[in-house]
């Protein structure tokens, strides 16, 4: 995993070592997961995966750790460090015996805004690509941007309704990072023109090109988003072209946007 990635953890997989699994419950002030982390270290307990969560506007946080027990403290030892506090009202500690834990104590998963989000490996998603553009060749193609241009539409109606118009506007280069923070891509935006009529993004690492080989480009779904983007930040009629492709052998993908 290379440096400064977001880790999302699946599963823990430790064959012959002894794993706790504890989720807890934390009042969303100041020093309530600090609270558990010290008393876990006092325990000799190594975090070997830790997923917390904390939804804006609720007054209780979540996390689930699942450690080590290095200290080979006994199981009852272990839950009286791990005691209930002010700060923290409610621990459960369990021992697995499989030397396997899935992360299935939070469901579903939620993005910032509240919205249901899936996990799909991006190997697989590619394959369901290729599939799709073997069965209908450039059908494909156009099935994959209008899928992409819809997802966008959507996300966005509910983005210019939180924010507006004006502000996405203004804030049009942040927005962008969107990509980056779904692990879509790593975009940058090369060029605006007053009011938006021309812009030019320069995409690094897109999860739709990443190990494919291809004449032609491929980024028929992120091209499909973006452009739905553009449309709805700056006003409908955008055209776009991929002019560099990853897939093709360049060392990004590009896209140019023009109003008609």
């Amino acid at each position: 995993m290379s440096q400064g990635a977001r880790g999302i953890p699946i599963f823990v997989y430790a064959p012959g070592e002894e794993m706790l699994r504890i989720t807890s419950v934390h009042k969303d002030v100041p020093g309530s997961f600090s609270d558990l982390i010290s008393r876990i270290s006092e325990a000799k307990l190594n975090i070997l995966s830790m997923t917390t969560s904390v939804m804006p506007g609720e007054k209780s946080a979540t996390m689930t750790l699942v450690v080590e027990n290095v200290g080979g403290l006994a199981l009852s030892e272990i839950k009286s460090k791990l005691e209930p506090s002010a700060l923290v009202p409610s621990i459960e500690v369990e021992l697995p015996k499989s030397g396997l834990l899935v992360e299935s104590k939070h469901f579903p998963i939620v993005m910032s805004g509240g919205e249901r989000l899936v996990l799909m490996r991006t190997d697989m998603f590619l394959q369901m690509i290729l599939g799709l553009k073997k069965t209908f060749g450039t059908g494909g193609d156009v099935i994959l941007y209008r899928m992409g241009y819809t997802y966008g539409e959507t996300e966005m109606k509910k983005l210019v309704s939180l924010m507006g118009k004006p502000y996405l506007r203004q804030n049009f280069n942040e927005l962008v990072g969107i990509y980056t923070a779904l692990g879509w891509s790593k975009p940058l935006l090369t060029k605006l023109v007053p009011e938006g009529s021309e812009a030019v993004v320069r995409v690094g690492d897109s999860f739709e090109c990443a190990g494919q080989r291809s004449a032609l480009p491929a980024s028929q779904f992120l091209r499909g988003h973006m452009t739905a983007v553009m449309d709805a930040v700056w006003g409908k009629g955008f055209t776009s072209k991929e002019s560099k492709c990853l897939a093709c052998g360049d060392g990004f993908c590009e896209f140019e946007f023009r109003r008609s």
